[in-house]
C-alpha cells in the first residue's frame, strides 16, 4: 500500500463547522447595544434636570383689592356702575340720600339763625348805642324795656334823694336841722347812687353771659352742621382706585345701606403677581429672586409653554389652610401673556390658577440614581 494511501482525509476527520445567516446582524446589534450602554452611562454625569417644588398658584394683581363702603346711613338714590364694570378712581359709584340728616341740618340752620339774631341784639346792648338801636328780637325788645323801667325808677329814686339832700343841707347851714339828721340824708342818697350802678352793672352783666352762651351755642350748632355736611360729603360713594368692579351686592335705587357695610370691591389695574402658597417643609428652599415657572391651568403647556418670573416676597408668618401650615410667596410675572410659536398671544389675567414650579437646582442623572439607589439601602435616613 503505498505512503499516500496511509494518510487520512483531513476533510473526512474535521467536523464541518456552519456558520448561522444572521450571525453577522447579531454582531451588529451587540455592538451597538454596548456603544449605546456606554452612551447613556457617561450621559448620566453631563444630562442636567431641573429640580423644582411645585405648588398651586393664583393670578393677582400687585394692590391688594379694595373695598367699597359707605361711611354713613342712608338710601340708595341712584347707582352709575354693574359688576365688572371699568371705573377710574374718583368716579361716583352711588349717590345716597339721609331725609333725616337733612330735616336736622335744616333745623339747626333755623336755630342758628335765630341765636344770630339775639347775638346782634346782645352786642349792642353791652354797647353805648342802646338808645338808638332797633332790635332784632322780641325778647331783647321786652328785656331792654324792663330795663328802662328799672333804670327809671333808680333814676327817679337817686334825683329824690340829691333834692333831700340839697334842702337839707341848707337847713342844716342855717342850723335848723342837726348833723345827724344831714348824715341821714347823705347816707340816702349815697344808698341811691349805689343801688343805680348795682342796678346797670348787674343787667350788664347778664347780657354778657347770655352774649358768651349764645356765642358757644351758635359754635356747638356749626359743628353740628359741619359733621352733617361731612357726612353729606360722604353720601357721595366714588371709586378710591382706578380698576375693575367686583362682587357687587346687587343694591338698586331704594336699597337701605349702613355705615360701614360693604357694597362691592374693586381689583385694581395694576401689574400682576403670583401668589403662592409653599408647604412649610418646603419653605427653606425658597428665596428671594429664585427663578420660577408658571403653568397656567387655563392654557396647555405643551402648546404655550410656561410663563416665568421671580420670587419677590416670602412671607414671615404661616397661614392655615386646609388645616396645614403654609407659607404666602410672592412672585413677579416676567410679561402678561403667553404666545405660540406661530405668534398668537394669550394674555394672562387677575384670578387664573397654575401651577407654580420653583426651580431649587439642576442635578445630573447620575446624581439623581445616586440618590435613589441611596434612599432604596437607607431608607429610614
Amino acid at each position: 500500500m503505498s505512503e499516500k494511501s496511509n494518510i487520512p482525509n483531513l476533510n473526512r476527520a474535521l467536523p464541518k463547522i456552519t456558520i448561522p445567516q444572521n450571525a453577522s446582524r447579531s454582531g451588529v446589534i451587540y455592538i451597538f447595544s454596548i456603544l449605546a450602554f456606554i452612551a447613556v452611562f457617561c450621559g448620566l454625569s453631563f444630562i442636567k434636570i431641573s429640580i423644582s417644588i411645585k405648588s398651586l398658584g393664583l393670578i393677582r394683581p400687585a394692590s391688594k383689592i379694595h373695598s367699597i363702603r359707605s361711611m354713613v346711613n342712608g338710601q340708595i338714590k341712584e347707582s352709575f356702575f354693574l359688576e365688572n364694570s371699568n371705573v377710574e378712581k374718583g368716579q361716583t359709584l352711588y349717590t345716597l340720600e339721609n331725609e333725616l340728616n337733612s330735616e336736622k341740618e335744616k333745623n339747626l340752620q333755623i336755630k342758628i339763625d335765630e341765636l344770630q339774631d339775639y347775638l346782634r341784639d346782645l352786642t349792642l346792648l353791652v354797647s353805648d348805642e342802646i338808645l338808638s338801636y332797633k332790635f332784632y328780637t322780641a325778647l331783647y325788645k321786652q328785656s331792654f324795656l324792663q330795663y328802662q323801667q328799672k333804670l327809671h325808677w333808680g333814676l327817679t329814686h337817686y334825683q329824690k334823694a340829691k333834692n333831700d339832700f340839697e334842702r337839707n343841707k341848707k337847713l342844716h347851714n342855717q342850723k335848723v336841722i342837726t348833723d345827724v339828721d344831714l348824715e341821714n340824708f347823705q347816707f340816702e342818697l349815697e344808698k341811691a347812687n349805689d343801688d343805680l350802678k348795682t342796678l346797670k352793672q348787674t343787667q350788664l352783666n347778664q347780657w354778657q353771659s347770655e352774649k358768651r352762651n349764645i356765642e358757644k351755642e351758635i359754635q356747638e350748632n356749626k359743628s353740628q352742621v359741619g359733621l352733617l355736611l361731612k357726612e353729606k360729603h360722604y353720601l357721595q360713594i366714588v371709586a378710591p382706585v382706578t380698576g375693575t368692579l367686583q362682587n357687587m351686592q346687587g343694591l338698586s335705587k331704594g336699597s337701605i345701606v349702613l355705615s360701614n357695610q360693604e357694597l362691592g370691591q374693586i381689583s385694581p389695574d395694576t401689574s400682576l403677581i403670583i401668589e403662592a402658597m409653599i408647604p412649610s417643609n418646603d419653605i427653606g428652599f425658597i428665596h428671594i429672586d429664585m427663578p420660577v415657572r408658571f403653568q397656567i391651568d387655563a392654557y396647555n403647556y405643551n402648546y404655550w409653554g410656561f410663563a416665568a418670573g421671580k420670587v419677590l416676597l416670602i412671607s414671615r408668618d404661616i397661614k392655615i389652610i386646609e388645616n396645614k401650615p403654609v407659607f404666602e410667596v410672592r412672585c413677579s410675572l416676567d410679561k402678561d401673556f403667553l404666545q405660540l410659536k406661530n405668534g398668537q398671544k394669550v394674555l394672562l389675567r387677575k384670578g387664573m390658577t397654575l401651577r407654580s414650579h420653583f426651580i431649587v437646582t439642576e442635578r445630573t442623572l447620575w446624581q439623581l440614581l445616586f440618590d435613589k439607589v441611596d434612599d432604596w439601602i437607607n431608607p429610614n435616613l
